[in-house]
């Protein structure tokens, strides 16, 4: 096995919390398959908890990108209801 360089990505989700992240992609699936726009505050009515960091969000869903699950479809008002609408990127299904 080769040693890794500056130049390899870092795997983004070796500090997540392994039964959270799981959770949470199995989630990304669940509404990535309903092919509508979703939000990661959205994530939450499934079920899953908040992320210990609120940074764990990215970190899932830049996975779920890689590994073909999700696409970004554009940015919209977040729906989170302490945020006041910032802008939150939505996603869909890939």
């Amino acid at each position: 096995m080769s040693q890794p360089t500056l130049f390899d990505p870092p795997n983004t989700t070796d500090h997540l919390d392994p039964w959270w992240l799981a959770g949470c992609l199995e989630a990304i699936r669940t509404l990535a398959a309903t092919g509508r726009p979703f939000q990661a505050y959205d994530l939450l009515a499934l079920g899953l908890s908040e992320p210990e960091r609120s940074s764990w969000w990215g970190c899932a869903f830049k996975r779920a990108k890689a590994e073909g699950v999700i696409r970004r479809a554009g940015y919209a008002p977040s729906r989170r209801p302490t945020v006041r609408g910032s802008a939150c990127a939505e996603w869909v299904g890939a």
